[in-house]
This record gives C-alpha cells, sequence and structure tokens, in this order.
C-alpha cells in the first residue's frame, strides 16, 4: 500500500535532519515520486479527492436515489450534500428576516451541575451515553450518518476520564473514545446568565440535536441559534436556528459556531475554529481574508 502524506511527511523531516542543505519540499517530492506520484502536492490532492469521494458514499448511504437532498428534517429544510461531500442544510423554501427556520428538542443533553467529577460537559456527557445510552451511538452512525471528524488530542486528564469511563460503562476504549470524538464534532453550548432579585446565576448546558448537528459553520452566517433570554427559555431545553437576513428557497444555512466571540482577525479566527472545532473554515469571508493576506 502507498504512504500516505503523513507517513511521507515525516519521513522528510527524518531525512532532512541528516541532510539539512536540501529543502524538506525536496524530499517530499523524492518520496512521493518513488510512490508512484508526480509530486507531494499531487498525494495530497489524490487524497483530498478520494477523501471527498468517501465523504460523499458515506452521507449517501441512507439514501436510494442520487438526489443531493437527503431527508426534510423539519418543514422547509433539509439535509442535503455538498460538492465537498459534507453534509449542510439547505432552505426549501423562502425564510423571512426574524423568521424561525427550525425549533427543536435535542436528542442528548448534560448539565453542568451533573459535572461531580469535574471533568467537562464533553467528558460528562460521554459518561451519560456510555453508561446510560449506548445504543445512542449506533443511531448517530446508522441512522443520523454522523461521523467523528474532530478527534482533539488527550491530555493526561482526558486519558483518565476516558480509562475510568471504560471501566465504569463496561465499554471498550475504542468504544468510549469514538462516543467523545462524536460529542466533540457535533455539540453546542449554552452559557446563559440570569439575574433573580439580587442572586447572579450562570447555568451550562451541553446538547446534541439533529438539525444543529447538520449546520455548518461561517462567518457570515444567515442563522443565528434561538435566544435565551430567561431561565424559563433555558429549562424548556429547545434548541433550533433563526434567519437573521432572507434566505432564498436553495441557499445553505448556517451559523457561527463561536457566536458573539468570533474573532475580527482572520489568522485568530481560524486558529480558534481549528482548536475548539477541528477544521479549517473556507466560507466566502476565510477564503476572500486568505486572498488578501496572499496579495500584500
Amino acid at each position: 500500500m502507498p504512504k500516505s502524506s503523513k507517513e511521507i511527511l515525516k519521513e522528510a523531516k527524518t531525512l532532512k535532519k541528516l541532510n539539512p542543505t536540501k529543502k524538506l519540499s525536496q524530499f517530499q517530492n523524492e518520496l512521493a515520486i518513488r510512490e508512484g506520484y508526480l509530486s507531494f502536492v499531487h498525494l495530497k490532492s489524490q487524497e483530498k479527492a478520494r477523501e471527498t469521494e468517501k465523504r460523499i458514499k458515506f452521507a449517501k448511504s441512507d439514501s436510494p436515489s442520487a438526489d443531493e437532498i437527503i431527508k426534510e428534517i423539519h418543514h422547509g429544510v433539509a439535509v442535503y450534500v455538498r460538492e465537498d461531500g459534507r453534509r449542510g442544510l439547505k432552505a426549501l423554501k423562502d425564510f423571512k428576516k426574524g423568521q424561525a427556520l427550525f425549533v427543536e428538542k435535542p436528542f442528548l443533553w448534560v448539565g453542568l451541575s451533573e459535572d461531580k467529577y469535574k471533568e467537562g460537559l464533553a467528558w460528562k456527557l460521554t459518561r451519560n451515553i456510555a453508561t446510560k445510552f449506548p445504543d445512542a451511538i449506533v443511531q448517530m452512525e446508522e441512522i443520523g450518518k454522523l461521523r467523528e471528524s474532530f478527534r482533539p488530542k488527550l491530555n493526561e486528564n482526558d486519558k483518565k476520564s476516558l480509562e475510568d469511563i471504560a471501566k465504569t460503562s463496561k465499554n471498550s476504549i475504542k468504544f468510549i473514545k469514538k462516543t467523545y470524538n462524536l460529542v466533540c464534532t457535533y455539540n453546542t453550548t449554552i452559557c446563559a446568565e440570569f439575574r433573580i432579585g439580587n442572586d447572579r446565576i450562570i447555568s451550562y448546558r451541553m446538547s446534541i440535536s439533529t438539525g444543529i448537528a447538520h449546520a455548518n459553520h461561517s462567518c457570515i452566517p444567515n442563522a443565528t441559534r434561538l435566544p435565551i433570554n430567561t431561565i424559563e427559555d433555558f429549562e424548556r431545553n429547545y434548541e433550533g436556528l433563526i434567519a437573521t437576513v432572507d434566505i432564498s428557497k436553495g441557499q445553505e444555512i448556517t451559523w457561527n459556531f463561536l457566536e458573539d466571540m468570533l474573532p475580527r482577525q482572520f489568522k485568530s479566527r481560524q486558529k480558534e475554529l481549528k482548536m475548539k472545532f477541528g477544521f479549517v473554515c473556507t466560507c466566502e469571508k476565510c477564503l476572500k481574508d486568505k486572498r488578501e493576506i496572499r496579495t500584500k
């Protein structure tokens, strides 16, 4: 089997240490050519094409037709497959600014008050799923067609939580890690602050819900999450999106994963999205900012 770009990069770095007079790119190209590719860039492009094909096949595997629309999940809103093989939400009708696109009840959630191990909401939700609702993972993967696209690196505390949850729930390390990755990929969090008399109350919750899970990020979104203005709003535990501009039929529905904390600078924005959500943003604004930086 031909070596991957990651394997070639690792080998090229080793060779570079032995012969620092040559550029790293030279070693990369030589190793890629040895594996049957035209260059290292050619290898990367082939890997990207295969990954896109794989994503499209996975995304459409629950749909018997070749139509890009997979299924309507709410009236006027459907999951569809984009050209890059990723799934998103598409408007099947026109929506006006301020109109609710959908409102739904999350199928998995956990509050900060339940985090008795002080391990964080992502691990707490993972623990709840593994010990109480292990079948939810089958539903997420086989019915919802969700995939663990974000695999955060684990520190020592994470590894302790991983091992403890596996032991407590009597599930394998592999199963717990998959559960954690799915939680990290598709969760949304709410931090709400309320005042009752002189008391200041801050509440946190992490949840996974169908519509939000399929909606992609954009730094210039056309929707935002349902507002939480009162403690009653928080306790009702509903998720959903509201149009922030007029949305035409056929448009993709997007929201800002960083919400009000979105950094203004391109590099800071990209760094925070990569760290918190594990992806490089390629929205219209980011592509424009990237081009402007290159031309300076």
